[in-house]
């Protein structure tokens, strides 16, 4: 009995530990795929000179992809012929389905520099990939069902993405910042 007992309780330790490096493994997948996307939708925005988006649901932990046609000044889409779509196309684009993050994997929030510093988003978020191929700077924060959290770190100009571990915090530098330097610089 004390044998089994024994064995029991290794084997239990040891389904513990199991379980938290493939919940790390899948979080890290996860977060994986994101970096893939940002780079994809990048290089979309700059190849196709046109906006792309990436829009979350974090409440939700839904996500999807928007690349939009071309709009004429009037802000109806249109095809490379300068041609309006029809309605059909526009709704198709319009109701893209949404991906889900995996099974405990969700997204606490997103963080943006706002006009008054740092802002949260925990509801709903779009993210702009400019016809350039820049994007606002942001951290969206991913947790597990056990506790784990990561940061995902997007830079605006050269929009590198980084995984860092823990919650991370945006800097954003401020106005006073500027104006700090600035008085420092005429002395």
């Amino acid at each position: 009995m004390v044998v089994i007992t024994i064995l029991g309780l290794t084997a239990g330790y040891g389904l513990v530990s199991f379980r938290g490096v493939t919940e790390e493994q899948k979080l890290r997948s996860t977060v994986r795929e994101f970096i893939g996307t940002y780079r994809e939708m990048r290089a979309r925005a700059a190849r196709d000179r046109r906006e792309c988006w990436l829009e979350f649901d974090v409440e939700n932990g839904l996500w999807r992809t928007l690349v939009f046609p071309h709009r004429d000044l009037m802000g109806n889409y249109i095809d490379v012929d300068g041609e309006p779509l029809p309605d059909e196309a526009v709704d198709r684009i319009e109701s893209k389905p949404w991906n889900k993050l995996e099974n405990g994997i969700f997204f606490k929030d997103v963080m943006a520099p706002g006009p008054s510093g740092n802002e949260l988003f925990d509801q709903t978020y779009w993210i702009r990939f400019r016809s350039d191929g820049t994007i606002p700077p942001h951290i969206i924060h991913f947790v597990t069902k056990g506790g784990l959290e990561v940061s995902l770190q997007v830079e605006e100009i050269t929009g590198t993405v980084d995984l860092i571990d823990g919650y991370a915090e945006l800097y954003s530098p401020q106005e006073s910042e500027f104006q700090n330097m600035a008085a420092g610089e005429g002395q």
